[in-house]
């Protein structure tokens, strides 16, 4: 079994990640280092990709299965891609590591409670929304009362919760199930597909309806079919690689009878993963087609309206008190495939808005999906030091584009006292308000 104290050898001696394609293997150069959120909080050797990747190579050099890797180093990784995009050896480091978390899940390296708590985020059935909901045993379950093996586990994730600032309230009724909301159908108006996300569709169901609205006011219909489901973000991050493929499957099912110019999302996450269902489904599947097409047509909300509508010159004609604004840049629109600084552009375009976002350098919230569920304190580490910069500047609203990153900073606002005084908001529910009523 692997031992703790090999890390430091194992990056003197070992050439990892080599079975990255294209890639000669990591260099061990550091660079990774200097953009690690959470090597930038721990300074362990394990908690940066070097480290990581010299204990996975290790491993398999020595015939060990990464469920003997020592401690969480699989598992304390935001997966936010910083680490990729500056490494000149090319190593695909979220690919590794997704790779060696779905052969230890595989293994049983998965826990049962780790395993319900995927079910909360990723299940739409009835014991789905239980597993979300919970009851009156909420309180029991979060004081540990009652044990993780205990069948009543299953009416609440309780450890996402424990030791929390800020449990966020779930949306009465899902924005699925809910009746449209100041968009009526048009047969004039072009179809847009929108794929609503599990955060969007629970939680900022306002975001959603924001979305829907903003749609018709400039000609076009958002259709969101009821069938969708879980991106499978949650389920890849965690090694589940079958569940992944399956909700990648549900979700292509769900929009292949549609005729749409663009595929939707306002997480920046979810539109992320969107782009991740062929791979997931395969080219031997019928779906495959289908996934390729909606990967091609997926927009980033903001990005859509920005591009593709009028909805700056309708916004530069806004009047009224300026409002001092911080827009936080979603890792998955500031690295990959997916990165695009739209929501900015649009926000600097805007005469009522005073971006604060400029002396305050761009970095990870620290929330990171099932990390920040983990590894609740250490995310909030890892958060603390960038939110003080940004609450400096006393903004009146934190826009951000990613349903993880509101639930860090509406955490964070409450930590470092600035409950009440700046407001938690997507853009496009701070946009939609700017212009007021159509």
């Amino acid at each position: 079994m692997l031992e703790k104290g090999m890390i430091k050898k194992m990056t003197e001696t070992e050439k990892d990640g080599g079975d990255s394609p294209g890639s000669p293997g990591c260099v061990r150069c550091g660079q990774c280092m200097s953009v690690c959120p959470v090597y930038g909080a721990t300074l362990r050797e394990a908690d940066v990709a070097r480290g990581r990747l010299a204990l996975l190579r290790w491993a398999k050099d020595h015939g060990e299965s990464p469920v003997e890797v020592p401690g969480d180093a699989l598992y304390r990784c935001l997966l936010c891609g910083a680490c990729s995009d500056v490494c000149a050896a090319r190593v695909d480091t979220v690919g590794e590591f997704i790779g060696a978390r779905r052969r230890k899940f595989a293994e049983g390296g998965a826990s049962l409670k780790a395993r319900l708590e995927l079910a909360a985020l990723t299940r739409g059935d009835l014991a789905g929304e239980i597993l979300r909901k919970g009851g009156r045993l909420a309180a029991a379950l979060v004081s540990g009362r009652i044990a993780d093996t205990s069948g009543l586990f299953l009416r609440f994730p309780a450890s996402v919760l424990a030791g929390r600032d800020v449990i966020p309230a779930l949306a009465a009724r899902s924005f699925l199930d809910s009746p449209p909301v100041g968009a009526v159908f048009s047969p004039d108006a072009k179809n847009v597909g929108f794929f609503v996300g599990c955060g969007a569709n629970h939680i900022f169901t306002d975001a959603s309806f924001a979305l829907s609205r903003l749609g018709g006011l400039t000609g076009h219909n958002i259709l969101a079919p009821r069938t969708q489901g879980c991106c499978g973000l949650p389920a890849l991050a965690s090694g589940d690689y079958e569940t992944a493929r399956l909700l990648a499957r549900q979700n292509v099912e769900a929009f292949s009878g549609m005729d749409i110019k663009a595929l939707l999302t306002v997480c920046a996450s979810c539109g992320h993963q969107v782009l991740s269902w062929p791979d997931l489904i395969g080219p031997d599947d019928p779906l495959y087609g289908k996934a390729l097409e909606l990967a091609r047509l997926h927009r980033d909300a903001l990005r859509f309206l920005h591009s593709e509508t009028d909805i700056a010159a309708r916004l530069s004609a806004t009047k009224g008190p300026q409002l001092r604004v911080h827009y936080h840049a979603p890792c998955h629109l500031r690295f990959g495939a997916g990165a695009d600084d739209s929501p900015r552009r649009l926000l600097a375009g805007m005469p009522s808005i005073e971006l604060v976002s400029e002396g305050v350098p761009a970095s990870c919230c620290g929330h990171g999906g099932s990390f920040n569920a983990k590894h609740h304190d250490l995310s909030m580490e890892i958060f603390e030091p960038y939110g003080k910069k940004v609450m400096d500047a006393a903004p009146d609203f934190v826009v951000t584009g990613c349903t993880g990153c509101l639930l860090q900073f509406t955490e964070g606002v409450y930590r470092l006292k600035r409950a009440g005084k700046t407001g938690v908001l997507h853009p496009l529910v701070l946009l939609e308000r700017l212009l007021g009523p159509s």
